[in-house]
């Protein structure tokens, strides 16, 4: 038997139209950059499986716009690059270890 534990997370990214939110979900979950831009409606949500700290986790990443939200939760800053692959795993992998400390404590 697996003694790891499994957690569900959901992530927002949070950002201005255009500035490349779905790109960014696309680098991390698919790595995968397409040149070609095309407006996303509505929600756009993909999931990934990932392990940390003994903990498996299925992040269902979101993007949406909402403000004060990163302040409000204490959350980091990162720049990124899709088109790249700057910093864009580590991001993601930074905000759901976050995610699962406040999960732990509370």
């Amino acid at each position: 038997m697996n003694p790891r534990k499994k957690v569900d997370l959901k992530l927002i990214i949070v950002g201005a139209l255009g500035v490349g939110k779905t790109s960014l979900l696309h680098q991390y979950v698919h790595k995968t950059f397409f040149e070609e831009y095309q407006t996303t409606l509505g929600a756009s949500i993909l999931s990934k499986i990932i392990i940390l700290d003994d903990t498996t986790l299925k992040l269902q990443v979101s993007q949406e716009v909402v403000h004060g939200w990163c302040k409000e939760k204490d959350m980091p800053y990162f720049e990124v690059s899709a088109k790249n692959d700057i910093n864009v795993v580590q991001a993601f992998e930074v905000l759901a270890s976050r995610a699962l400390l406040r999960r732990i404590h509370v």
